[in-house]
């Protein structure tokens, strides 16, 4: 389906801030006019409504799914009325039970609004434990994000150092002592908590390190979606994780494949979680949170807790600054209606696009609200690594895989992180490369997760000659590059895109940016990258990007 929306229209739009399409007599051609046709079976094709806080908006497109997701609890915190000194009562749940809620309302920092939710006194002596026990029936998967501020500047590096190791921002368990079975009692167990840097549990055997940003004296957005398979449940899950910094470019993203629990069904635990705790141990350091969005998945079911629809200030979703939700009223495959919230947006004057993720967590395409239509952005990353992990637990990317030991040099067919096909195909000329290692690096500065960064290749020699087809003459691609080891040490990757050069150092654990060079392809439509040991010592290389504009 071909859509077109003139550019008198959108400053119409950017006016009154109303976004729509065009009437029929308004759809005429002309040579501001931009013309899109959506690519795949999951995108966004239309938005309307006035696109404000709190009003009406329908979305149309393709491949959203059957059903939208189950809240459990949404609040900004504005709407409460309390006074700073009585406890929150979490009054506005929109769904379920809350039991146990304490926090308090305060005035004194806010990620939206006017009021957040103080959750730590900031005291060895007396500080606010188990804030927000979310209670409800059992269920197998949910999808937190909420944002939180530590206020550094009313502790000590001690404290800070304590809170670090202790803490547990979002805590799922069963029963009412889920963290400690022996006191529980039958039934309970499950436990799971989740920080910046850790996801583990008193009474499971499990753990994952994230890695995520954490700031002080400053907002923080964590989002986790955690899913798993009723049928396997001790071996198969997935859980993703990001986080963004409000303000600031880039987010950090992660994921994790394979068991969650251990198997506590000798005290009678089945296999789900009960309850959510969002503050569930913080110690010695004030902390506010905001804008607290949960929701859950049924017993048993794979049910679609991680759909839902953001608002975000920048045409890459990973590379915006300030978000928001739109609170679902009705959804259907191809059209959901919900209200935005607030958020950090710049609802009047500022940039705003749109994405949908389905129940898998897969994401759409970003759309541009104001100019109604899909973005032009097309995106592929090729993996030298097992890709096979990669594709199976991030939904959020299609990858395409170049393995050296199966033989495969040649690769056509390439698709987009959506899974949409691209018109270009990669050859890779020669090649000169050996086993590097295989670990759990920490993340580069990119939005992915870090099984991009593990069995890196060792770059020898000459390296690495591909050459890469099917553009539009003078077309110009950006391209990525990256790879890790170990230990520190200069081990120096030079990358180049044509005639220009690049490099990055694949030290540290993926402590580092990626290689960015950007290119213009021949008049064939080519280009040539080149890829190769910059200081004659072995370097490595996990992945390659490339990154170009539609017309």
């Amino acid at each position: 389906m071909i859509m077109k929306f003139s550019t008198s229209l959108a400053l119409f739009a950017l006016l009154v801030g109303i976004v729509g399409c065009a009437s029929e007599d308004e759809k005429k051609e002309s040579d501001d006019t931009v013309i899109v046709e959506p690519q795949g079976e999951f995108y966004i094709e239309e938005i309307s409504g006035s696109l404000q806080p709190g009003s009406l908006v329908t979305i149309t497109g393709e491949g959203f799914g059957d059903a939208g997701p189950e809240y459990l609890f949404v609040s900004d915190f504005d709407q409460e009325t309390v006074s700073e000194s009585d406890p929150l009562t979490l009054r506005n749940s929109q769904a379920g039970e809350v039991s146990s809620p304490s926090g308090e309302i305060s005035s004194q920092q806010a990620r939206s609004g006017n009021q957040s939710m103080l959750v730590s006194e900031g005291n060895a002596e007396s500080y606010i434990e188990g804030s927000n026990v979310f209670s409800a029936k059992d269920f197998n998967e949910f999808f937190v994000s909420f944002h939180k501020y530590d206020d550094a500047s009313r502790a000590n590096d001690s404290d800070i150092e304590r809170l670090a190791g202790t803490r547990k921002d979002v805590w799922v368990m069963r029963g009412e002592r889920g963290d400690n079975p022996s006191s529980g009692g039958s039934g309970s167990g499950n436990d799971l908590y989740l920080r910046h840097n850790g996801i583990s549990g008193n009474s499971t055997d499990q753990h994952w390190y994230p890695e995520l940003h954490d700031t002080k004296d400053s907002w923080v957005n964590w989002q986790y979606w955690v899913r798993t398979d009723p049928s396997r449940p001790y071996s198969d899950s997935k859980a993703m994780a990001s986080s963004f910094v409000a303000g600031s470019v880039g987010q950090k993203a992660n994921a994790h494949l394979g068991g969650l629990f251990s198997d506590q069904t000798a005290n009678d635990t089945p296999p789900f979680w009960d309850r959510i705790k969002i503050g569930g141990y913080l110690r010695n350091l004030p902390v506010y949170h905001d804008d607290y969005y949960v929701a859950v998945g049924d017993q048993g079911e794979t049910s679609n807790a991680a759909a839902r629809v953001e608002f975000f200030n920048a045409s890459k979703y990973e590379e915006s600054t300030a978000r928001s939700f739109c609170l679902i009223e009705s959804w259907e495959d191809e059209t959901i209606s919900c209200r935005p919230t607030t958020g950090d947006m710049n609802w009047s004057s500022g940039p705003i696009y749109c994405v949908v993720f389905d129940g898998n967590n897969k994401r759409s395409k970003e759309f541009d609200c104001k100019e109604n239509r899909v973005t032009n952005r097309r995106l592929a990353y090729l993996s030298f690594s097992d890709s096979d992990d990669i594709q199976a637990l991030y939904s959020n990317f299609s990858v395409n895989s170049i393995n050296p030991d199966n033989g495969n040099l040649l690769t056509e067919s390439l698709v987009d992180i959506q899974g949409e096909e691209l018109p270009i195909s990669v050859s890779i000329e020669q090649i000169n490369v050996s086993a590097g290692w295989e670990g759990s690096p920490s993340i580069t500065h990119v939005s992915l997760p870090d099984l991009f960064m593990r069995n890196n290749l060792k770059v020898n020699g000459d390296g690495v000659t591909a050459r890469v087809s099917g553009f539009e003459a003078g077309k110009e691609i950006t391209l990525r590059a990256d790879g890790a080891y170990f230990r520190d040490g200069d081990y120096i990757t030079e990358v180049q895109l044509n005639q220009e050069s690049t490099t990055y150092n694949s030290e540290a654990k993926g402590i580092h940016e990626p290689a960015l060079i950007t290119g213009l392809a021949d008049e064939n439509g080519e280009i040539t990258i080149n890829i190769f040991p910059a200081n004659g010592e072995g370097s490595y290389l996990s992945w390659i990007s490339l990154e170009y504009l539609d017309n």
